[in-house]
């Protein structure tokens, strides 16, 4: 029988590693560096192959700036509250609310 994931011990160990020598630190003499991601479809819907490749290259483009010794900021998110979510829901037939608290796939 394999042994059981300690998700725990695993955790403790990489933060306590990732406190003693930091990888990405802003302090204050590094060049900047921001790359911004086309945020996904918040429903998920029409994810494909596609996307991922986009993703792939701005994650290899910025851990290329990181080890040119830049600070860098790469962030990713949903725009749950935006366009893109107002127009699923008129697809649907449903009317946009920012009260819905319907997460639609």
């Amino acid at each position: 029988m394999a042994t059981q994931y300690n998700h725990s011990a695993i955790e403790k160990k990489w933060r306590e590693n990732w406190e003693e020598k930091p990888i990405n630190v802003n302090d204050g003499k590094k060049e900047k560096y921001y790359c911004l991601d086309m945020f996904p479809y918040p429903s998920g819907s029409g994810l494909h192959v596609g996307h991922w490749r986009g993703y792939v290259i701005s994650d290899v483009w910025s851990r290329y700036q990181l080890l040119k010794g830049k600070y860098v900021i790469h962030p990713m998110g949903w725009d749950a509250f935006g366009l893109p979510r107002t127009m699923r829901l008129r697809w649907a037939s449903i009317r946009p609310s920012p009260q819905r608290p319907t997460f639609l796939i």
